[in-house]
Parts: C-alpha cells; structure tokens; sequence
C-alpha cells in the first residue's frame, strides 16, 4: 500500500465534484482542501511530486479524514481514496502518527482484543476520573473470552450451515451481550458455530492510523488462526471487522504474500451476522416486540449488496415493531473508529445533524451494526436504547427456541 503505487489511480479523478456533496467532513466545515479530489491533489503535490513542503497543515488535510469511504461509492471513476489516505499516513507517520503512551494501549487492546491487567486497570481510573472521551463503552466485568470458550457451539433444530464466528474487539472487551445474542441468534436458526483460539483485532485500528507493519502482522495471525477451520462463512457482527476481511486483508497482504489465498477465501465468505441471516433466512419465528426503532447504517455497511438492508429485512419479520427511517439513515455520525476522539469538534458537527435525524423519528430505540457508532450515538441520548439489530432479533428469539443455551 505504498502511495506511490496509487498514482494511476489519482489522475483518474475527473473532478466531476461527486465527492464534495458525499464527504461529510467538507459538509461540515466547508473547507476545499478538505474535499476528497482536493485531499488527494494535496498529498501528492506534497508527498509525490514535491511541489508542496510537507508542512503542518499537509498533515491536518491528511488526518482530517474519516476513511467513512463515502467518496469512493460515489466516485465514477472508483479512486480507492480511503486507500490513499492510508498509504499517505503510512508514508508520513509509519507507526509513529500517535504518542508513545497511545501507541503502547492500541497495541495492548489489538493483541488482546481489549485491555487486561494493569492497563486495564489504568484505562478504568482514567474513566472515572473523566480523562477518557464518554462516548467510549465501559469496559465489560469480564470480555467474551472469558465466557465463551473456544470450540463448537449447540444448534436448535436440523444443521443448515457451519460458521466461523470472529469477535472484534468491542464486542469482545465492551458489548459482550452483541456476541451473546449473535451466538444466540445463529444457532437458533440451525447454525453450528465455531468460536477460534488464536485470533487477534481485525488491524483496522493500525490500518487507519498509517501503521501497515502492525495491521499485517495482525491480519497475518488472523488468517493463520482461521484458514484451516472447516466453515461455510466467516460471520462477525462488526461491520468493520467484516471490511477487513472482506476487502482490506488482502490488499494489505498482496498477491504474493504466502498467505494470498487463504486470506482471498476467507474474504470470500465474510458477512456480518445480520446479513447473513437475512440471506439464510429465519427458521425460528420471532416473537413480539411492541418498539419503535430506527436504523443507523454504518459507513463500513455496504461490503456486499445485502448488507446495508439486512436488519430491515429481520425487522420485517418481527411482529409489533415498526421502523422509522431517517431521512438519511446512511450519512455518517462522525464517530469514524477513533477519529471522535482526535477531532472531537469536527465529529461532533457532523453528529449534531444525525442525532436531530434520530430525534425526528420518534423511535425510542437505534439499531446499528457498529460499535463505535453505538458508542458515540448512545452518549448524547441517554433517554434511548442503542443496539445491535442481531440483539433486537435475539430479544424477539428468547423463549421460543429448545436446545440452545440463551446467554
């Protein structure tokens, strides 16, 4: 992913200016170097070309990104600029975009999956006392690790398929109940699942700050840890995570990398847990759930052509619930994995017309398959319920299914 190797891709940007009505960071503070096409003529003036000193404002047009991928779904021409981005800080920071205490806690939270020991014991002081930003999930009493132990899981009913099911790290160290009713949820409609040993953070987190040698290193054990296992699908519940797999593992590897082919099948049967359902389709019949809800699309939901619309079609057969869209259910909240904490203004503007979107609708619950979405949508709406919609579903399942545990 060195940024040199993007420069075919950047001179096919026509400048039809698609880009400036989809980026929400130019929507919100209207700056023009701030324009994806704008963004990319910057960085290579200054990182390629030489026509630009690489200064301190080249940098804040290079962090102020929030690798949402909107401009590359509306981009005609399919500039990966998202990729870009990446390569750029790559070449720019290498691993060394963040301080050294940060960079120590992202890498204790990618190698565990969440933090244990003393830096979990530091990361809850820093909490209580209000040093952390308050849209970061507590941390769960004890992470699904240490609850859901590796092997094979029960499923109701006749076996219909086999999956692999890999916990990212929120799931794992904050939203234990997602994994639960995700478990819950597949076997109940007949699916065996498989919880590995062995795997690590998806590398998303060192992918978007530019540090490629971690996020291999990550997507190396990954692969390792899942390539042998014997599985119809690869489900997680994170949409990112999914991404990951999906579409930035083997790219990141290349096709040269020893492990090529095995990550390009496991990218092949990678899906988000709802997604996956919605195509399987439910066997066991969900009981009533008398809400209101509305649905958050995240940025990293359109990976497959089902994905974005897969929890309306579970909430479809769900009786008594009703879903209010937004008027723009897919534009983005500004949470963008950390990117609300290192540009906490710029996110909370652009999360400011989403939560008057939700307010709206009147529905006093919000599904959304991301979890820092969650987490940055949950904090400034106390008075309402975020969830995953694999929980929603779950909550519909509960009673009605024999022979699988409800955790």
């Amino acid at each position: 992913m060195e940024l040199e190797k993007y420069t075919d891709a950047m001179a096919k940007c026509s400048y039809c200016a698609f880009c400036q009505a989809a980026c929400p960071v130019f929507k919100e503070d209207l700056l023009e170097t701030h324009m994806p096409r704008a963004r990319m003529d910057i960085l290579r003036a200054a990182l390629l070309d030489g026509e630009l000193a690489n200064t301190r404002r080249v940098r804040s047009i290079l962090d102020r990104c929030l690798l949402c991928g909107t401009c590359v779904r509306t981009c005609p021409a399919g500039v990966p600029v998202d990729d870009i981005v990446i390569a750029a800080r790559s070449q720019v920071y290498g691993a060394g975009r963040k301080g050294m205490v940060d960079r120590f806690f992202r890498e204790r939270f990618m190698e565990n999956r969440g933090l244990s020991g003393l830096p979990l014991l530091l990361a809850r002081i820093a909490r209580n006392r209000g040093w952390l930003a308050p849209e970061i999930p507590p941390f769960a009493p004890e992470p699904l690790s240490a609850t859901v132990f590796p092997g094979e899981r029960r499923h109701a009913g006749k076996l219909r398929a086999r999956a692999v099911y890999f916990t990212g790290c929120a799931t794992n160290s904050g939203y234990t109940d997602t994994g639960k009713d995700a478990l819950f949820a597949l076997a109940a409609n007949g699916v065996q699942v498989v919880v590995p040993k062995g795997i690590v953070c998806c590398g998303m987190p060192a992918l978007a700050e530019g540090d490629l040698e971690t996020a291999r290193a990550m997507a190396e054990r990954n692969v390792e840890a899942l390539k042998d296992l014997e599985a119809d699908v690869l489900v997680t519940d994170c949409t990112t995570c999914g991404l990951m797999f999906a579409k930035k593992i083997p790219a990141l590897l290349g096709p040269d990398h020893p492990l090529a082919e095995e990550a390009a099948k496991l990218a092949a049967k990678t899906r988000e847990v709802t997604d996956y359902l919605a195509n399987l389709g439910l066997v066991a019949k969900p009981g009533p759930l008398e809400e209101t809800l509305t649905y958050h699309v995240p940025c990293h939901g359109n990976w497959t052509e089902t994905l974005a619309n897969a929890p309306r079609e579970i909430f479809s057969q769900i009786p008594g619930l009703t879903l209010v869209e937004m008027d723009r259910p897919d534009a983005c909240c500004g949470a963008g994995g950390g990117f609300f904490m290192d540009e906490r203004p710029l996110s909370q503007g652009i999360r400011k017309k989403k939560l008057a979107d939700i307010r709206d609708t009147g529905a006093g619950l919000i599904a959304t398959q991301c979890p820092s979405c969650r987490g940055f949508l949950a904090d400034p709406l106390p008075d309402l319920k975020v969830a995953h919609p694999v929980s929603v579903l779950a909550r519909a399942l509960a009673g009605r299914v024999e022979g699988v545990e409800e955790e």
